[in-house]
């Protein structure tokens, strides 16, 4: 290898010499030699260019080098291609084995699919077989024949699941097969596996050797050719600097004789440049005064740009910090509204589980009544029928009867008015129906209502509601970074109004907005940023019109075109800049307070005393009678201003909580909470309260009364304790237990929180909600009773239950908390339907006990019945 380098081995006078003829030459042969060189390199270039990369890299001479790395390459691809076929050998023989195996469970799944047809088409046929034996037995009438029959189709049933059975055990042999080839097949892939982790670390190791090797040899390479380099190019710096030497001295030469010359025409220049220095001194001096004139101005407008810059930096910084309140806060929401949404998933599960089982026992019971009333219409078709003809006999039989002693009294009568009182006779009477089932036409005059005005409250209902409309579209229209943008692409082809419904109620969740008051809440304080766009150059109209009178319209009685018009007109006046026309600027007067400044925009119309009627002014209208509308862009504003003024319902809570706890501190509102939770266990112990007055009656009706089935004479306190039962003990009884446990199943802390075992503990619990459904159950089982007129029974029950709602709502506005916590999860709307739920529930629980006692008493019933019609004769 050291020959290679053996070049660079020249002597040290031989270094800057030129190894080639050059152009530059004194020596005019070395000049042509020179010439005919490049000639000579400018074609072989050419020549080199055409031909391929390949061809030209190959006539180049390759260095140490690359002779060291080429052979490294191809030793260590010789290695490479080496160990891959040893590897990939071990690949090909499980592809192999798998192939084979694959087919085998084709075929053999093919096999057992064509059996499973087969077996199933027999099945088909004895089952048909089966199927067209049953109609030959139901026209058997024999019961042996019957029986042999069923002996012979259950002989052919257990023949066709023998065979089922005996395919069945085939399928499971068959899997058992498969589960071991699958265990055989899995050994055998961990062999190969095994035997390819050897081949491949043997082929890393031998891999690494060589890697260490070739390096090696390579490393050698380059320090050889580099020594060869360095030396080269030591004796090559040593010859330039000893060149560099005599030319430094001869250049200093040089330099100082251009030295004295440059000084001579330095010396003029100077004198000239002087002259033109003191010009532009003068004009830079002037220059620099307007720019110092100009650099004030700037310093002064920059200032005011600074504080401008950190106002707007205040605000803005306050409106990040509202933003990340405003984040977190709906963060929170997001959490507790995905986890009431989980809670709700499981109780609706669980609730649609229980309804379908409910609902096929109902189906059930469905079909037996349908039975049943079938049955029972038959029935009644059959009695009716009989019953009327001989109604329709008895009729015929008494018809002429009746009327011959009718046309006797009527003789009578006309002669008694004519003889003796001297008057006609009064207009004989309709005759009577030919059947005793006929209904008189009674003509019914319905008179004409006459139109009546509109009311002023209907006035004010209308433009409440068409305020409370346009504040709920402005609220849905700008704040939709409220709402998913799922949801938003979910409505997209519903139609305008179902859109507004779902995006405010998203809207109203994000907000925690859930019940009326603070939708009122809301409009309030959006009221104050309301103004009418009719009203504002109405002062400007006054002055031109003159003094001539303005004919003023109520705003109901302008159509919508009309509004329209004058809106457009306003900002046609306001736009063209009339000179005649003069607002006052926005100063809100003592009067008019924050409101009117609001409602103004930033203008406020003067009063005129001659248009402002005497009547009451409307909150939801303008003074002149004109609808109210609200910017969009004072949509947030107002948003803010609710949001700061409006406590969630889940703060709302804290706040309870946390004034209990202040309860427990302080005497005087201990003693305050304590009445409150007296009334709370007043309203709370009325059912039991009034079980105990019924209970207390039947004491006394035990001791001075009577219990017998049909008295002749019954007391007042056996019918007091009978209207009692029946109208109210029963029912409400019955309500309160089904109800207490029913919601007590679902969710206990919505009927009797877990804070309140400490005052009813479990026993008390079952004694008031439980024994009370078995004490009323036996009473109505054990003791008769006669139930009152139903309409009488169902009157006394709903005065109670209204009273009731009452009593329990005056417990809510005195002492801010509802006896039963179901109610604080409920808004008004929801709120209202249960109590119409429980009313209804309550009052088919009334039809319940008067149709047990009536079939418990049916004879007694009867006889009561009876003998009450019998005094009433």
């Amino acid at each position: 290898m050291a020959g290679q380098f053996g070049r660079y081995d020249d002597d040290e006078d031989d270094v800057l010499a030129p190894k080639e003829p050059q152009v530059t030459s004194q020596d005019p042969n070395e000049r042509k030699a020179g010439r005919a060189l490049r000639i000579k390199r400018r074609q072989e270039a050419l020549k080199r260019a055409e031909q391929p990369t390949e061809e030209t890299f190959k006539e180049e001479e390759p260095g140490p080098i690359e002779q060291a790395t080429t052979a490294a390459a191809e030793e260590l691809q010789r290695l490479a291609l080496d160990g891959a076929a040893k590897v990939t050998n071990v690949k090909v023989t499980t592809d192999e084995r798998e192939v084979v195996r694959r087919s085998l469970f084709s075929e053999k799944m093919q096999y057992s699919l064509e059996k499973l047809e087969m077996e199933a088409a027999d099945a088909q046929t004895q089952y048909d077989a089966i199927t067209a034996n049953w109609d030959v037995m139901f026209e058997i009438k024999d019961p042996l024949d019957i029986e042999a029959s069923i002996k012979e189709q259950k002989g052919k049933c257990d023949e066709l699941l023998a065979q089922k059975d005996q395919l069945i055990d085939e399928l499971k042999s068959d899997l058992k097969k498969m589960d071991m080839a699958y265990y055989e097949d899995l050994d055998k892939q961990d062999k190969d596996i095994k035997e390819l982790s050897d081949r491949i670390e043997k082929q890393i190791t031998i891999m690494q050797r060589a890697y260490e090797k070739q390096l090696f040899l390579i490393e050698q390479a380059i320090t050889i050719e580099r020594e060869v380099l360095v030396d080269h190019n030591n004796k090559r710096w040593e010859a330039l600097y000893k060149q560099r030497d005599k030319e430094e001295v001869a250049h200093l030469e040089y330099k100082l004789e251009q030295l004295e010359e440059h000084k001579l025409e330095v010396e003029a220049i100077m004198w000239d440049h002087h002259a033109q220095y003191r010009e532009a001194k003068i004009e830079l001096e002037t220059l620099i005064q307007e720019l110092q004139k100009e650099l004030e101005k700037l310093k002064a407008t920059c200032v005011i740009n600074t504080e401008k810059i950190g106002y707007t930096y205040q605000v803005l910084k306050k409106r990040e910090e509202e933003n990340v309140f405003v984040r977190s806060q709906q963060k929170r929401k997001l959490n507790k509204m995905s986890d009431m949404a989980n809670s709700l998933r499981s109780k609706i599960r669980k609730a649609a589980e229980d309804g379908a089982l409910e609902e096929i026992k109902a189906d059930a019971e469905i079909v037996k009544l349908m039975q049943a009333m079938d049955d029972l219409e038959k029935k009644c078709r059959h009695f009716s029928h009989v019953n009327n003809y001989k109604f329709s006999q008895v009729w015929r039989m008494s018809a002429a009867r009746c009327g011959a002693l009718m046309r006797r009294v009527r003789v009578a009568e006309v002669a008694l008015h004519a003889h003796i009182l001297a008057e006609p006779p009064p207009q004989a009477p309709p005759p009577p129906p030919k059947s005793p089932l006929a209904k008189y036409d009674v003509p019914v005059i319905n008179p004409n209502a006459s139109e009546v005005n509109t009311p002023a409250s209907k006035v004010a209902e209308e433009a409440k509601e068409n305020l409370v409309r346009h504040i709920l579209q402005l609220v849905a229209d700008n704040t939709g970074f409220l709402v998913e943008d799922r949801l938003l692409k979910l409505i997209e082809k519903y139609p305008l109004t179902s859109r507004n419904l779902c995006t405010l109620d998203s809207i109203f969740m994000a907000l925690e907005i859930q019940a009326e008051e603070d939708i009122e809440l809301l409009c309030k304080i959006f009221l104050n940023y309301a103004f009418c766009p009719i009203c504002i150059g109405l002062e400007a109209a006054s002055d031109i019109m003159d003094g001539s009178t303005i004919a003023v319209r109520e705003g109901h009685a302008l159509s919508a075109d009309d509004q329209l018009l004058m809106a457009e007109a306003d900002e046609i006046m306001q736009k063209c800049g009339d000179p005649k026309v003069s607002l006052a600027t926005a100063e809100s007067t003592s009067e008019a307070g924050s409101l009117a400044g609001r409602r103004g925009r930033g203008v406020t119309v003067s009063s005129q005393p001659t248009l402002v009627s005497s009547k009451k002014s409307n909150p939801f209208l303008c003074p002149l009678g004109h609808n109210l509308e609200i910017e969009s862009m004072q949509v947030l504003t107002a948003l803010n201003e609710f949001m700061a003024v409006f406590v969630p319902p889940d703060k709302r809570k804290l706040y309870d909580i946390f004034t209990k706890m202040l309860v427990l501190r302080i005497g005087k509102k201990y003693t305050r909470r304590l009445v409150q939770f007296t009334e709370i266990i007043k309203c709370y112990l009325c059912y039991k309260m009034l079980l105990t007055v019924y209970f207390t009656v039947a004491v006394i009706n035990d001791l001075a009364g009577t219990n017998e089935s049909s008295p002749s004479n019954k007391p007042l306190v056996r019918r007091t304790k009978d209207v009692l039962f029946s109208a109210l003990a029963f029912p409400l009884a019955m309500f309160v237990g089904v109800t207490f446990w029913g919601i007590y199943a679902v969710d206990r802390e919505l009927i009797l929180p877990k804070m309140m075992d400490a005052y009813f503990p479990t026993w008390l619990n079952h004694v008031m909600h439980s024994n009370i459904v078995v004490f009323t159950i036996v009473e109505l089982a054990t003791s008769f009773r006669m139930y009152p007129k139903r309409k009488f029974g169902l009157s006394i029950l709903t005065t109670f239950m209204l009273f009731y709602v009452i009593w329990i709502h005056f417990i809510y506005f005195k002492t801010g908390s509802w006896v039963y916590p179901i109610l604080s999860v409920l808004n008004w709307p929801l709120r209202i339907f249960f109590y119409l739920f429980s009313l209804g529930f309550v009052c088919g629980l009334y039809t319940l006990g008067e149709s047990l006692n009536q079939s418990i008493w049916a004879k007694e019933v009867e006889y009561t019945v009876k003998s009450e019609k019998k005094k009433a004769k």
